[in-house]
Parts: structure tokens; sequence; C-alpha cells
């Protein structure tokens, strides 16, 4: 048996070549890699199985391998298209989700040994060392947890309805009671997480089976966590509240209405440049508009008399920039409000976000789809001939040099496309 430091670089160096090859096969085909995925996956998940429980460095280095072996497997999917998953049957995603599960539970027990121990559930702690050691056991094993989760994850985000079966079968039962066990967040945030994405990658029928247990997890998440709690779970927490407003049955979230809504918006308000994890402020704000303003918006009767204040949150923390995804689905519901009249905004928040946004895209950020782009570009034109050329001036003299110049491009694109799309006689 090789030695654990020489096991943990053989891991670390396959993935690194799965990934070159990943990356190769985004212009020359994914034969390759395709055609390895199913034995990396195998041997991979059996290998953390067979490490000793007490090497935590060697369980997160090979775990840590696998989980970038399937992200750059789904980063390829997303990029090119399905043909890397040729090989990989849903058998194997089932052998591999099993193992990881219960590679999973056996670190959230082992955490809750350790917690029970550090509580004084089994007699006092012998002695600062020993306090000492047990905390950093803990948090060994919340490193590890971390790629485990991952892993199961970007497993579910590849293969969509067909892992439904397995989430029902292995995730669900092991994992479901997490949702609102309050003894170790690291297992709420493992549940949150992995219940988040089947809600909004595993079509119609799975979210509306689960979105009712979710939505009784992270209510009651966000409500123990927002002052003062573990921020991780706050953020996956409130992304989970985003998909079952867009994803879930219209009336999961209704009896929660209120008091949801009350607990949100504080955080939403809160400037984002004065917090640590931005994501939560960001994650707070989609939450509120998917709940009240955009898409289905289950929420809007019920919180009519606080739309206004909802309105001012979301606008204040546009464009969002921590979550690419939530960007793009934001920045265009931010149009709906724009197109459709449905909530007062101010000339100088709609000039202030679209030349904010299209200067982060310019520098690299995907943050708008192209379709939402040209809407922005839209409401610019349309702006441009109902308000005052003086008025228009006056804001946009406020504007930084690259939101102004961003603006122009818009405006020069449009009349591109405009002119492109007229029929000479």
């Amino acid at each position: 048996k090789y030695s654990a430091t020489v096991r943990s670089s053989a891991a670390q160096a396959t993935a690194a070549v799965y990934q070159c090859a990943c990356f190769q096969g985004e212009e020359i085909g994914m034969s390759l890699p395709s055609k390895y995925l199913p034995d990396l996956c195998t041997i991979l998940s059996e290998q953390i199985s067979n490490e000793e429980v007490s090497d935590s460095e060697t369980r997160f280095a090979v775990a840590d391998s696998l989980s970038d072996v399937l992200y750059y497997t789904y980063r390829s999917i997303v990029r090119t298209d399905r043909s890397v998953l040729d090989r990989f049957t849903t058998d194997i995603a089932h052998q591999v989700t099993d193992v990881l599960i219960r590679l999973i539970l056996a670190c959230l027990h082992k955490r809750a040994r350790i917690l029970e121990t550090l509580q004084g559930s089994h007699g006092v702690v012998s002695g600062e060392d020993e306090q000492i050691r047990l905390t950093r056991t803990l948090e060994k094993e919340k490193d590890v947890l971390t790629p485990l989760v991952d892993s199961v994850g970007y497993t579910l985000k590849f293969l969509k309805e067909a892992f439904v079966p397995l989430f029902d079968e292995l995730v669900a039962p092991a994992l479901g009671p997490f949702l609102t066990n309050k003894n170790d967040t690291r297992g709420q945030f493992a549940a949150i997480c992995l219940f988040d994405d089947v809600v909004e990658h595993c079509g119609k029928s799975a979210a509306y089976k689960y979105s009712a247990q979710l939505a009784e997890g992270v209510i009651k998440a966000i409500g123990a966590n927002a002052n003062g709690g573990d921020s991780d779970v706050v953020q996956v927490a409130l992304y989970g509240l985003a998909q079952i407003a867009r994803h879930g049955p219209p009336t999961t979230l209704t009896a929660h209405g209120h008091a949801t809504i009350h607990t949100i918006l504080p955080i939403a308000m809160i400037p984002k440049e004065t917090v640590e994890n931005r994501y939560i402020v960001e994650n707070a704000a989609s939450a509120l508009a998917s709940m009240v303003l955009i898409g289905e918006a289950p929420l809007a009767t019920v919180a009519a008399e606080d739309k206004s204040d909802i309105v001012a949150a979301f606008v204040s923390q546009l464009p969002l920039r921590e979550d690419e995804d939530e960007a793009k689905v934001c920045h265009d519901g931010f149009c709906d409000l724009i197109e459709s009249g449905s909530a007062p905004i101010d000339l100088n928040s709609i000039l202030r976000i679209i030349g904010e946004t299209m200067s982060h895209i310019r520098e690299g950020e995907d943050l708008a789809l192209p379709e939402t782009q040209f809407r922005f570009a839209r409401i610019l034109r349309r702006l441009q001939k109902d308000v005052p050329k003086d008025t228009m001036e006056k804001v946009f003299h406020y504007l930084s040099d690259d939101a102004k110049g961003c603006i122009k491009s818009l405006f020069q694109e449009y009349k591109r496309h405009h002119s492109a799309s007229v029929v000479t006689p």
C-alpha cells in the first residue's frame, strides 16, 4: 500500500489531468474524458471509503479530487454538450452516490460525537489540549464534508431528472432529517444545499415533491441564524427560498408569507459593501424579488403592503454579482418590472444598474443574457424618447465613466440592430 502522501498526490494529479482532458475536449471532442469518467468516479469514491477515518487530510485530498472531476464534467456539459456522459450510466451514478452519502453520514455522525463531547455530554473534557484537539478534528471533518456534498450536487446537476430516483432512495431519507437539525449546522447546510439543487435542477415533479420539506427547513434555518448564526446556512437557505418561489407549488410559501418577508427584508436592506458575506445580502434580495416581484411571485398578494419596501431593497442591491445564475434571473426580472410598469423605479437607479451591469460584463463577468442586454438597450431608448433631455443629461452626469461608456455602447448597438432590421423598399 502506498503512503498517504502518495495516495493524496496521485488523486490530485488525476483530477488535474482530467481537467486538462476536459479543456482539450471542448476543442476536439470529449471522447477521452468520457472514457475515464466512470472509472475515476468509482475508484476515487471507493478510495475515500478505504482511508483511515482518523486521516482527515488524506480523505479530504481524495474527496476534493473527486469533486474537481465532477465539477469539470459539469463545466464541460455547460460549455459544450452531454457527450462526456456517454459512459456514465445511472447505475454508476447510483454506486458513487451511495458511497458518498454513506461518507457524508459517517462524517456528520463523527462531528455529532465530538460536539457532544465538547458540550460535556460525556463528562468534562480533560484539559485545554484535549479541547483544542477535538475542535481541530471538528474543523477537519467540516473540510472533508464540503467536497463530498459538492460531488453529490454536481452529479445531481448534470443528471437532472435522471437523478430523482437516486435522490428519493439515497439522499432524501439520509439527509432530510438534517434540514431541521440545529445541533450541527454543517449537517443542516449539507441537507439544504442538496434539497435546493433538487428543487432547482430536477424538474417540476421533483420541485413539487420536495418544496414543502425544504421550505420548513430553510425558514427555520433563517430564523435561527439570521442574527449572528451560521452565515453559510443563511446563505443557502435564502437561495432555497428563491428556488421554491420559482419552481415549487405557488401555495408552498403562502402560510409563511408575512413572517418570512419580515425576516428577510432587513437582510436585503443591508448595504452589501458593509458585510463579509455578500452572498447573504444578494440572496435575500433575490429571494424577496422571486417571492413578490418577478416571475410567478407567489407572495405578491400577501406582501402587497410591503411592496414598495421590497422594490427599494431589491433595486438597491442591483447589480447582483456573487452568483452569476441568480444575477441573470434578477437582471431580467428587473427589466420586467420596468417594461410592465408594475413597480416604480427612479431614473437614477435604472441608469446606474444598467450602466454598472454592462461595465462588469465588459470586464468578463457573466451577469446578463444577450436577450437581457438587448432589453437594457430598448429600455434606454424608450427613456431617451420619454424623459426630457436635460433630466437625462443631469442623471447621466453622475454615473461613473465606465457606466457612461457602456450606456453609449448600448445605444449604438441598439441603433445598429434596429437599422439592420429595417427593410428598405
